[in-house]
């Protein structure tokens, strides 16, 4: 136990002394947050037996584990999944083309990019709103990494609420995955919805994946990595969402230290267009204003 002892007072002293790692805004420099990050990796795996069933529920509440959300048909029995929640500090219109961003040569996923460059997957997280991938369709192609890395197609599309991911074969043309074709299929799949009148987002995101038994040991080690890299993606997500942040195609390079300040709140209406009626599939969205793009 002395290890992971010697582990737990590593990160604790990181958490006091960084502000990235206390409050889950970007990293103080590069090299912290890879470590910060490599030091949480560590402690996953290593309490991954004991607290896997606790942390496939995080934050979430009975009755949001027990509901249903857009996209359980595409894998209607997995064997593997979670179902986890979290309040961000920020409203549904602000927090949405964030999230409508992400990917690999896109927004990237506001995570520990220098973990994830360890493996290739040439990830720059953006620290604006980038207009060339706030648009998102049925069938984009959202990438983990460049071409051989996992990937998703959109199955579902609807700002500012839903967003539905399905995983892609990694070789062009990147097929969508399918429970009656392949033997590994995984979901990703977001619900945004309102909170505090408006002032905050509730956040529910689900994975539902099956897999054959061969690779069952090989999903036990990625579960617990999947899991502190995406709590680090909603504390980025959350950060940048308050701070706001114009549509302008600079940015794509990493934050600058002690760039995200929590300033005074803007009242949740300030400035926001009605909402349009959602797209219908196959429709592009405009993430920033949630309208179709035949509306405007």
């Amino acid at each position: 136990m002395r290890p992971l002892t010697s582990l737990r007072r590593s990160a604790r002293v990181l958490r006091q002394h960084h502000p990235a790692v206390r409050d889950g805004g970007p990293a103080v420099g590069a090299r912290t947050g890879t470590a910060a990050g490599a030091i949480r990796v560590l402690l996953a795996l290593l309490t991954s037996p004991g607290l896997r069933a606790r942390r496939a529920v995080r934050g979430a509440t009975t009755a949001e584990v027990a509901a249903p959300m857009p996209g359980d048909e595409l894998v209607p029995a997995p064997v593997l999944g979670y179902t986890r929640a979290v309040t961000l500090e920020a409203p549904v219109e602000d927090v949405w083309p964030w999230l409508a961003q992400i990917g690999q040569g896109r927004g990237g996923f506001y995570s520990y990019d220098g973990l994830e460059n360890l493996v290739g997957c040439r990830v720059r997280s953006a620290t604006t709103l980038l207009p060339e991938d706030l648009r998102l369709r049925t069938g984009d192609l959202v990438r983990l990494g460049p071409d051989g890395h996992p990937c998703f197609r959109v199955e579902r599309a609807e700002a500012p609420a839903t967003l539905v991911l399905v995983s892609a074969d990694p070789r062009p043309p990147h097929a969508a995955g399918s429970v009656r074709t392949d033997r590994t299929v995984a979901t990703w799949q977001w619900s945004l919805r309102p909170a505090r009148e408006g002032r905050a987002t509730r956040v529910v995101v689900r994975q539902r994946l099956v897999h054959p038994r061969s690779q069952s040991l090989l999903w036990r080690v990625v579960e617990p990595l999947n899991y502190v890299m995406e709590q680090r993606m909603l504390s980025g997500l959350e950060a940048r969402a308050r701070r706001g942040g114009s549509a302008r195609p600079a940015g794509r390079g990493r934050p600058r230290p002690g760039r995200f300040r929590r300033g005074p709140k803007v009242p949740a209406t300030a400035g926001r267009r009605p909402a349009a009626p959602p797209a219908a599939a196959g429709e592009a969205v405009d993430a920033r204003t949630g309208e179709n793009e035949e509306t405007r």
